[in-house]
């Protein structure tokens, strides 16, 4: 079981003040009896169970008729309640020092910045001190993408040879991982790989069009985001597929990946889905260790933007104004592009 562990519902803000401390203060003991914990391991979840944490680590775990908490501990009955481990989001993009606090309320204690930008570093500095209430942070580079980057920031490499050199230098930044992008040229790309590994250093995101997964995989990268070209790789038209998304490169962000030629490029991918492809496709994942990243809640919040369901959340009023705004339907560049 991971040592640091989320206790849900009216638990969870006095386990986070508790965590929430200078180093220069004494390690407070928190006890929490008779609670429900599942660990997640498929194990079955174990009843009136007492977890003793001192500081941030938890100190024991055992039947709550074996464990007597000590005297100056802050005690908590937890009967009804449910423990489980600390949450990952594995892809976030967050730029608001503010609102961090609200992963740690929902039980995320840990976050893939998949977008690094100079502030993350120092808010992982001042939460790792315990100066900022806020969750552990994996921080990629900025996008590593193709001569036209598709969002403005993006490190823009043209060929290997700036690959090489934009992998270098995202090492020498203090990032966790390359973030690679949808327009990388093929050669750009496959240095990338190369020189990430020369570097000791993971390189992780969408894979090009110019790529296939096959070769994203075989080459050593780590996550695919959003399953980007997974469902191409499942078909029988795999090579026609690519070819059509290669000859979009130049559409605008809302069109390339929302629009009518993106909606059509699916569909083909559906028809002409061949589970032999498939399989012999996770056959290789599996054998590579390429993990994937699915964010099925955003393709979930494209369908669902304008439903009264989203809409109508009574959680939005915990979001800040500008992002709740961004994602009315009027103001959706990808619902604009699927429906215009």
């Amino acid at each position: 079981m991971r040592k640091s562990l989320t206790l849900l519902s009216l638990l969870l803000p006095l386990f986070c003040v508790q965590n929430h401390q200078t180093p220069s203060v004494a390690p407070q003991c928190l006890v929490l009896t008779h609670v429900t914990v599942v660990d997640t391991t498929g194990a079955p979840a174990k009843g009136d169970m007492t977890v003793l944490i001192v500081g941030d680590r938890i100190a024991e775990i055992g039947k709550s008729e074996a464990i007597r908490p000590p005297k100056n501990a802050d005690t908590v009955n937890a009967s009804g309640k449910f423990l489980i481990p600390g949450l990952w989001d594995m892809h976030v993009h967050w730029y608001d020092k503010d609102y961090l606090p609200l992963f740690i309320a929902n039980g995320v204690t840990g976050v893939r910045q998949m977008f690094g930008a100079p502030e993350h570093y120092q808010w992982r500095k001042e939460i790792e001190a315990g100066q900022l209430l806020g969750p552990h942070m994996l921080i990629a580079s900025p996008i590593v993408d193709g001569p036209k980057p598709v969002w403005p920031g993006s490190i823009a490499v043209s060929n290997a040879t700036e690959g090489r050199k934009a992998v270098i230098e995202i090492k020498q930044s203090g990032a966790d991982f390359v973030k690679v992008y949808s327009l990388l040229p093929r050669d750009a790309y496959l240095a990338i790989a190369d020189e990430s590994k020369k570097q000791g250093i993971p390189f992780e995101g969408h894979v090009p069009d110019s790529i296939s997964v096959q070769e994203a995989s075989n080459a050593g990268q780590k996550t695919i985001e959003h399953l980007t070209g997974v469902l191409a790789a499942c078909s029988n038209r795999k090579e026609e597929l690519r070819r059509l998304a290669q000859g979009a490169e130049d559409q605008p962000a809302s069109a390339r990946f929302a629009g009518p030629q993106y909606r059509e490029r699916q569909e083909m991918a559906l028809d002409t889905y061949s589970p032999e492809s498939a399989a012999t496709l996770f056959k290789e994942l599996k054998r590579n260790q390429t993990w994937q990243c699915p964010t099925l809640t955003v393709l979930r919040s494209w369908a669902y933007s304008d439903a009264p369901s989203f809409t109508d959340d009574p959680r939005l009023k915990y979001m800040p104004r500008y992002i709740a705004s961004s994602w009315d339907p009027k103001a959706d560049i990808f619902l604009k592009a699927r429906t215009g």
